[in-house]
């Protein structure tokens, strides 16, 4: 059974390049992607231009915005399936709201939870009894990673299905200069990155003869991040840091084409697609051991892992690759394979589109959670 056009709609952050977000790069990459190409399923865009500097009351007025969008692209096209992208917070509940759209016009749905901070955000959350009937009032829901799929069977009674982040094809299209010093590091210019640990092991780096360039791509998704990271280089004297901002894909494979490591000391994580970006090119990464990143970095295998806010032994990892050439390209020649195999946009879109299909028609069996 093919999934025909105006089917399925698929709900998200879609904003044009350059951006940051893993579920903005997840559904670009996907929407790119061959089967996707074929299926000709619709798009319903959630991104807010400013999101970094809107108040949660703005942001929920637009929240309410899309709510009334949705409605009326439900009006006009009855979609059979609905398929929303959400994190944790108010991404969660702005979904939620959509699902009970969905369901007062009969639409099926599948939600797709992208957040390392889903659980955090149930257990501290005032509103379980409402995220859990949400989740329960879904089709199926999907999780990024092993570890949120457990997670979140222990929430809902819903089915809950592993659906791999996927890398866009840009990235498979370079190969990273194995030789090179150059450290590199994407995602949102904030705190719980890490990023403050990556600037001392910078320092320390520093202090033991390490001269090469330093560069984190990527916006804030906090207003003031980025000008507080940019003080506090300044006042700790750590030289050769380049906040770069938001890149396009092409630009970002372009980075890790140039670069030699790839680090992300991320506090909490799902199955990060920046981390998946640089496999892909090629890169030797050093990561914390948090979420799904042991599910796809083998400590001495493909890459080393570290605790997270351990700025010391973040250091020594990076200055164990930096002493040897050879590892650092066995361990990228790895790590492209693996995500050729596992997390290329065309693999991924198939596993999506027979999901869409197992719900719409529900005597079929279901793809399995891996």
């Amino acid at each position: 059974m093919r999934v025909k056009k105006g089917r399925v709609l698929v709900v998200g952050p879609m904003p044009l390049p350059p951006y940051t977000g893993g579920i903005a790069s997840f559904l670009n990459a996907l929407r790119d992607s061959a089967p996707f190409r074929k299926a000709r399923v619709d798009y319903f865009d959630t991104d807010i231009a400013d999101r970094a500097g809107m108040g949660s009351f703005l942001r929920t007025i637009e929240s309410l915005r899309f709510f009334a969008a949705l409605l009326c692209r439900l009006l006009t096209f009855r979609y059979r399936l609905v398929h929303l992208n959400a994190s944790a917070g108010l991404s969660f509940y702005e979904k939620s709201l959509m699902l009970v759209c969905c369901r007062l016009f009969g639409t099926r749905t599948l939600i797709h939870l992208h957040s390392g901070r889903f659980p955090q955000f149930y257990q501290k959350s005032r509103l379980k009894a409402l995220v859990r009937l949400c989740l329960n009032r879904a089709d199926a829901v999907a999780a990024v990673s092993a570890e949120s799929r457990a997670s979140l069977e222990h929430i809902c009674r819903t089915p809950v299905y592993q659906v791999p982040n996927c890398v866009h094809p840009c990235f498979f299209e370079v190969v990273s200069h194995h030789a090179s010093e150059e450290i590199l590091y994407t995602g949102y210019i904030q705190p719980e990155k890490g990023i403050y640990e990556l600037f001392q092991a910078v320092k320390l780096l520093r202090s033991r003869g390490y001269r090469g360039r330093v560069v984190l791509a990527g916006g804030e998704k906090s207003f003031g991040c980025v000008s507080r990271a940019r003080r506090y280089l300044a006042a700790e004297g750590v030289e050769g840091v380049e906040l770069a901002g938001e890149l396009t894909p092409g630009a970002l494979a372009e980075l890790c084409r140039l670069s030699g490591i790839f680090v992300l000391p991320s506090y909490v994580e799902g199955q990060p697609i920046s981390l998946l970006e640089a496999m892909a090119a090629g890169l030797p990464v050093v990561a914390t051991a948090v979420g799904g990143i042991p599910e796809v970095v083998a400590e001495g295998e493909n890459g080393l892992l570290v605790p997270a806010r351990d700025p010391e032994r973040l250091a020594e990892s990076i200055l164990s690759l930096l002493k040897d050439t050879g590892l650092r390209r066995r361990m990228g020649e790895q790590n492209r394979k693996k995500m050729l195999d596992n997390h290329h946009a065309d693999r991924v879109g198939e596993t999506v589109v027979k999901l869409y299909r197992s719900i719409l028609a529900p005597g079929e069996k279901r793809p399995a959670g891996q």
